[in-house]
């Protein structure tokens, strides 16, 4: 019986401690974000998204097929050392880049597909 009761005070602590563990998560996120927006305006992301999916296409180019490893290096070495961009920062805006070319690529390759059963 002592035992039980312990151990539900020790599992009720447990949770207490992970709610506050994830408010303080989301707080530090948060005020990432916050600082992050007021670092640059809404065109100069823009700007930034655009020049970043430009980085990746010419990593594509240059490194091909695969080394998706070597197109990644290159493109963050780009933004944290030519644009001193943190790591993180980078890293976000790139993995965006990524998602969004591929998901553009499959669109691309599901209309033409649907053009050439059609017979355009």
């Amino acid at each position: 019986m002592m035992k039980s009761i312990i151990l539900e005070i020790l599992l009720y602590l447990l949770l207490v401690l992970a709610q506050i563990g994830l408010a303080a998560l989301t707080v530090f996120v948060k005020k990432k974000i916050e600082y992050y927006n007021a670092r640059i305006s809404y065109e100069q992301r823009g700007n930034l998204q655009y020049l970043v999916k430009t980085l990746v296409k010419a990593a594509e180019v240059i490194y091909k097929n695969g080394n998706g490893e070597a197109k990644r290096e290159y493109v963050m070495k780009f933004l944290t050392q030519k644009l001193k961009l943190d790591e993180a920062t980078a890293r976000a805006f790139l993995e965006e880049a990524i998602h969004e070319l591929k998901w553009l690529g499959e669109e691309w390759q599901d209309i033409n597909k649907k053009d050439v059963e059609k017979g355009n």
